[in-house]
């Protein structure tokens, strides 16, 4: 029927329930997420979340609505937003309550990864910082006078500030990918000429370690549509 396929063409699991909290109807993410024998089965055996059952039964006993956040069991473990509306079946006159579950998964994901990430440059940068305002103390007190200790501390300091400004434009470089990760780039790039670019910025570090770069592009290599910044940000942190 019509009202069949509108039921599995929602994306999200949809499931509605007869006044006993048993499913009556489930569409097809539904019995993807939770099984195909779905039909009759009490709701509260297929989640088994005492904060799911309790707002469910709210609903179906007392009407309005509901929305809790589960976590569902087994293999595949996944966090849903449960939205519960009471729902009135006219043809049977009983009450009857619609389940939608849409999954908070990969935002809950990239919500933790965004706390440890800020959480780690925090802790990147306390340390230089901490090293820094130490050698300042130092140079303004004891070795005041100190010219061979302000040349080995002032050697120290540039580091260590070099190192936070890395830090800082690693913040900077991942706040611009996130603000155009969903927009697609229309200019095109010449990739020889900005390998080569990336590869005379780095002969110094590479000579450092032993190391020679050698690039080889073929003479009738095509332009690339994309970012030209952005790819001579990963073809450096390849290199």
């Amino acid at each position: 029927s019509s009202h069949r396929a509108v039921f599995d063409a929602v994306p999200e699991p949809l499931i509605l329930l007869d006044e006993r909290a048993r499913v009556a109807a489930a569409n097809r993410a539904a019995k993807d997420r939770f099984g195909e024998g779905l039909r009759g089965v009490e709701i509260h055996q297929v989640l088994r979340q005492p904060v799911a059952s309790d707002a469910i039964s709210h609903v179906l006993h007392k009407g309005g609505s509901k929305v809790v956040e589960i976590q569902t069991l087994g293999t595949s473990s996944n966090i849903y937003s449960l939205h519960i509306e009471n729902f009135h079946r006219q043809a049977m006159s009983q009450t009857a309550a619609l389940l939608l579950f849409t999954d908070l998964t990969d935002l809950k994901r990239i919500e933790a990864m965004r706390v440890d990430f800020i959480a780690n440059a925090s802790h990147e940068l306390r340390k230089p910082l901490a090293t820094l305002i130490g050698f300042i103390e130092t140079l303004q007190g004891p070795a005041r006078r100190d010219d061979n200790a302000h040349k080995k501390f002032l050697g120290i300091m540039h580091s260590q500030a070099s190192r936070m400004a890395r830090l800082v434009d690693d913040l900077l470089s991942l706040s611009r990918i996130e603000a155009s990760e969903h927009t697609r780039p229309i200019g095109t790039v010449n990739l020889g000429a900005i390998l080569e670019s990336v590869c005379a910025s780095l002969v110094i570090e590479a000579n450092r370690v032993n190391m020679n770069l050698s690039l080889h592009v073929p003479p009738d290599l095509p332009n690339a549509l994309g970012d030209g910044d952005q790819i001579a940000q990963v073809a450096q942190n390849v290199i």
